[in-house]
Protein backbone atom coordinates (compact mmCIF):
# COMPACT_ATOMS: atom_id res chain seq x y z
CA UNK A 1 0.00 0.00 0.00
CA UNK A 2 2.60 2.68 0.36
CA UNK A 3 4.08 2.14 -2.93
CA UNK A 4 0.57 2.93 -4.37
CA UNK A 5 0.71 6.25 -2.01
CA UNK A 6 4.34 7.16 -3.05
CA UNK A 7 3.04 6.54 -6.47
CA UNK A 8 -0.16 8.86 -6.26
CA UNK A 9 2.10 11.92 -4.54
CA UNK A 10 4.86 11.43 -7.40
CA UNK A 11 1.92 11.29 -9.68
CA UNK A 12 0.47 14.70 -8.33
CA UNK A 13 3.68 16.60 -8.38
CA UNK A 14 4.03 15.99 -12.57
CA UNK A 15 2.56 19.09 -14.28
CA UNK A 16 0.48 18.53 -17.26
CA UNK A 17 1.71 20.20 -20.23
CA UNK A 18 -1.00 21.10 -22.90
CA UNK A 19 -0.79 20.76 -26.75
CA UNK A 20 0.03 23.47 -28.86
CA UNK A 21 0.31 23.01 -32.15
CA UNK A 22 3.81 23.42 -33.97
CA UNK A 23 3.19 26.96 -35.62
CA UNK A 24 1.73 28.10 -31.97
CA UNK A 25 5.13 27.03 -30.45
CA UNK A 26 7.36 28.14 -33.25
CA UNK A 27 6.00 31.58 -32.84
CA UNK A 28 6.39 31.88 -29.29
CA UNK A 29 9.86 30.65 -29.51
CA UNK A 30 10.32 33.37 -32.12
CA UNK A 31 9.04 35.74 -29.83
CA UNK A 32 11.40 34.78 -27.16
CA UNK A 33 14.48 34.84 -29.42
CA UNK A 34 13.74 38.52 -30.90
CA UNK A 35 13.28 39.82 -27.32
CA UNK A 36 16.92 38.34 -26.60
CA UNK A 37 18.36 39.76 -29.70
CA UNK A 38 17.03 43.37 -28.48
CA UNK A 39 18.54 42.75 -25.36
CA UNK A 40 21.67 41.70 -26.61
CA UNK A 41 21.88 44.71 -29.38
CA UNK A 42 20.79 47.04 -26.32
CA UNK A 43 23.86 46.27 -24.03
CA UNK A 44 22.50 43.86 -21.59
CA UNK A 45 25.30 40.82 -23.20
CA UNK A 46 28.12 41.00 -20.88
CA UNK A 47 29.04 42.70 -17.81
CA UNK A 48 31.59 42.30 -15.08
CA UNK A 49 32.09 42.89 -11.55
CA UNK A 50 35.30 42.79 -9.35
CA UNK A 51 37.06 41.29 -12.40
CA UNK A 52 34.31 38.41 -12.73
CA UNK A 53 32.31 38.73 -15.82
CA UNK A 54 29.58 36.58 -17.69
CA UNK A 55 28.34 36.91 -20.43
CA UNK A 56 24.33 36.06 -21.66
CA UNK A 57 24.03 34.98 -25.12
CA UNK A 58 25.92 34.58 -27.82
CA UNK A 59 24.50 36.47 -30.27
CA UNK A 60 25.21 34.39 -33.60
CA UNK A 61 23.90 31.43 -32.42
CA UNK A 62 20.44 33.33 -31.58
CA UNK A 63 20.54 34.74 -35.24
CA UNK A 64 21.03 31.42 -36.59
CA UNK A 65 17.89 30.38 -35.06
CA UNK A 66 15.93 33.32 -35.64
CA UNK A 67 16.88 32.53 -39.19
CA UNK A 68 15.85 28.93 -38.88
CA UNK A 69 12.88 29.71 -37.04
CA UNK A 70 11.53 32.28 -39.65
CA UNK A 71 11.97 30.19 -42.36
CA UNK A 72 9.90 26.79 -40.35
CA UNK A 73 7.08 29.38 -40.04
CA UNK A 74 7.08 30.08 -43.51
CA UNK A 75 6.41 26.45 -43.97
CA UNK A 76 3.98 25.76 -41.53
CA UNK A 77 1.83 28.81 -42.76
CA UNK A 78 1.85 27.89 -46.14
CA UNK A 79 1.24 23.73 -44.96
CA UNK A 80 -1.57 25.74 -43.09
CA UNK A 81 -3.11 27.70 -45.56
CA UNK A 82 -3.61 25.13 -47.99
CA UNK A 83 -5.19 23.06 -45.30
CA UNK A 84 -2.56 20.35 -43.76
CA UNK A 85 -0.61 17.74 -44.97
CA UNK A 86 -1.27 16.36 -48.55
CA UNK A 87 -0.69 12.46 -49.77
CA UNK A 88 -0.99 11.37 -52.73
CA UNK A 89 0.09 8.18 -54.87
CA UNK A 90 0.14 6.16 -50.60
CA UNK A 91 0.03 2.43 -51.13
CA UNK A 92 -1.28 0.63 -48.21
CA UNK A 93 0.32 -1.66 -45.82
CA UNK A 94 -0.45 -4.94 -45.83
Amino acid sequence: MRLFSNFQSVHSRRRTVAYSDPLTEALRRYDALTDAELKILGGQQAYSIGGRSLTRADRGKIRDEIDRLDKRIQVLCARAARGGIRIRGAVPLP
